[in-house]
């Protein structure tokens, strides 16, 4: 028998931040009165074709040593309430699916709505945010996600800019309940912005700690990351061009009876990025992604390679 949590850190940090936002925004909009500005708005809808070299399901450890194509389609609607020159509150939802040609196993929908508020200082700028996903497998539900991150940022001298961030994560599986999950992690990301503002570098690192209600999927993981990014002009358009690499550890707490020890991941994704504006409406985004995923548990253990290409409107 599967025992549930008793107590719920996840829940508790929701609850915590999700209030202190209400209070926020509340004392924010009294303050302000009628001195903020509309809020604005912004929808984009997008589809294309990706081709996946080997399917996986990550957070149940599964994968197909087999490729397939698939079409993907994403529909976001953004909003923005500059509440006054120091509050700003953003939310939207996204809808996001892969439907495969062969392996319609693997067919996938992603839901996912988010929030944040933050408040500019005149030492630095704070802000809470919540994200909420929902996603299906084949038709059916997966999982639910929520997360709370709170954090602090500043820019330094106009090009460098550090942002510090703590989150809290609860994952629920449908039908796979010892996989059911709280993580607290925290992090911070460095940026040096050059060319006018038009380019990037930035490095990140995170740790986490993730306590599932089977101790053999319990883990601490570490997380680096870069990443450059820069504005070109091309064809008389500001396309944008962005190369990641990120590099995960985890190692888990409890022994897996398959292997007779403790299970290690060693994860690097590499995953170029290429937008380019077709009209003022109208753009096509382009995406490499390579991933190498090493592990002593088999299944977890296989590298894959994506290629997409999708065309976007935004309104």
């Amino acid at each position: 028998m599967i025992l549930r949590h008793q107590f719920n850190p996840g829940k508790l940090a929701i609850s915590g931040v999700l209030t202190c936002c209400c209070n926020l925004f509340s004392v924010g909009a009294l303050a302000t009165g009628n001195s903020g500005e509309a809020v604005s708005f912004k929808f984009d809808v997008a589809a294309g074709a990706e081709y996946n070299s080997t399917l996986s399901v990550k957070e149940l450890d599964q994968q197909l040593q087999e490729g397939d194509r698939a079409v993907i389609t994403k529909t976001k609607l953004a909003a923005r309430w500059q509440a006054s020159d120091r509050l700003q509150v953003n939310g939207g939802y996204t809808f996001s699916t892969k439907t495969y040609d062969e392996y319609e196993q693997y067919d996938n929908n992603l839901h996912l709505l988010h929030s944040d508020i933050s408040y500019r200082f005149d030492a630095l700028t704070t802000g809470a945010s919540y994200h909420f996903a929902q996603a299906t497998l084949d038709g059916e539900d997966l999982l639910d996600l929520q997360q709370v991150t709170v954090y602090g940022s500043k820019l330094i001298d106009e090009v460098n800019f550090v942002r510090l961030s703590a989150t809290g994560k609860e994952t629920r599986f449908d039908n796979f309940y010892d996989r059911d999950a709280d993580s607290l992690g925290a992090g911070i990301d460095l940026y040096r912005f050059f060319n006018q503002g038009r380019s990037y570098l930035m490095f990140g690192v995170a740790r986490d700690s993730e306590d599932a209600q089977a101790d053999l999927f319990d883990y601490h993981g570490r997380d680096y990351k870069l990443q450059a990014s820069t504005t070109l002009s091309l064809l008389d358009k500001n396309s944008r061009l962005q190369l990641s690499w990120r590099w995960t550890e985890r190692d888990y707490a409890g022994s897996d009876p398959s292997l007779g020890a403790r299970r290690s991941d060693q994860r690097q994704v590499a995953e170029l990025v290429w937008e380019l504006p077709l009209t003022s409406i109208f753009s096509l985004d382009t995406r490499l992604e390579y991933g190498d995923y090493q592990s002593n548990l088999s299944s977890a253990d296989y590298t894959a390679s994506k290629a997409s290409v999708a065309f976007k409107a935004s309104f």
